[in-house]
């Protein structure tokens, strides 16, 4: 039999974290348990009481609690989680506002960027701001056609913080690939980049922007089709954006993060997908109350407080 490649100390197992949610599962539900097979065995005998405690282990944000940790374990799928809950998936994710490093990013050109929870709870709260001044809220529709960069995941922050849905695809792929893509699900705003970089080549993808935010090229309604296409101008920002309602409008990176607000003060328990996040063809199409089709979903857990085309399966 092979010996384990490396086999952590004591000290070090009574420091990890599934050693610690171990101990607090013990004590919340008077039990003994003493290894990952047996958390393991009560996971999947106790599932309610498991994720009640990963839920309260892990510390969620929210602003109600759920009903219920599931209503049918029979139904699979077709489940529900945590009925009732309401938060916000940004509120989560920016839960730390400190020197920690969040990000780390490294390119093809070997050099590294960093960006600390500091930073990105800052990032995000101007661009939140810009995209509210913007006309963004919840129910909208914000895509990205971007590399994979920070900024990508700032503007995804962003638009959800606001109860919007998050959406986006490479700018590594055509435009009309990316209008497939995007424009089925009618974003109101998308925030691109000027280019990105493969195998040592730099490429421009403005004009793929502005033939994508193109309202002819299927974007947006056909009584926009005669709107000329988005002027988007080269520049040292990094990232801009194009507002589909006036497809002539670009804003430069300084310029969308150039105010600031707390995101927590436009925060929206979101009741609605927060992101489409892989395209798939549904042969049965639509179900009764949704309106992005055909996509698949990722569906928060939450409820708004008030109503987006009423309640959805």
């Amino acid at each position: 039999m092979r010996s384990p490649l490396w086999i952590p100390s004591e000290e070090r197992k009574q420091q990890a974290t599934i050693t610690r949610f171990i101990k607090q599962v013990n004590a919340w539900y008077g039990l003994n348990i003493s290894s990952y097979a047996e958390l393991y065995r009560w996971s999947v005998e106790s599932i309610p009481d498991f994720w009640a405690a990963i839920w309260d282990f892990v510390g969620i944000k929210y602003s109600q609690r759920y009903d219920q940790v599931v209503d049918d374990l029979t139904k699979f799928p077709g489940a529900k989680w945590f009925p009732g809950a309401r938060l916000n998936f940004a509120e989560n994710l920016l839960r730390y506002r400190d020197d920690r490093i969040a990000f780390i990013l490294k390119g093809e050109t070997k050099a590294s960027r960093q960006m600390t929870y500091a930073e990105l709870y800052d990032s995000v709260a101007r661009l939140a701001y810009s995209l509210k001044e913007s006309g963004v809220g919840v129910g909208d529709r914000v895509v990205g056609y971007m590399p994979n960069l920070i900024e990508t995941a700032v503007a995804m922050l962003a638009a959800t913080s606001l109860g919007a849905t998050w959406s986006s695809c490479a700018t590594d792929i055509g435009p009309h690939a990316a209008i497939e893509r995007l424009g089925q699900v009618e974003p109101k705003v998308m925030i691109t980049a000027d280019g990105y970089l493969f195998k040592g080549k730099t490429f421009d993808t403005l004009q793929h922007a502005a033939d994508v935010a193109d309202p002819a090229g299927g974007m947006e309604d056909d009584r926009k089709i005669n709107k000329p296409a988005p002027e988007i101008k080269n520049s040292d920002d990094q990232v801009g954006q194009v507002d589909l309602e006036h497809p002539a409008q670009r804003l430069g990176c300084t310029s969308l993060l150039c105010r600031k607000n707390d995101p927590q003060d436009d925060r929206a328990d979101q009741f609605h997908p927060a992101e489409i996040f892989r395209r798939k063809e549904l042969d049965k199409g639509c179900q009764p109350g949704e309106r992005i089709c055909p996509a698949r979903r990722f569906w928060s857990s939450d409820r708004q407080d008030h109503e987006i085309n009423g309640d959805r399966e």
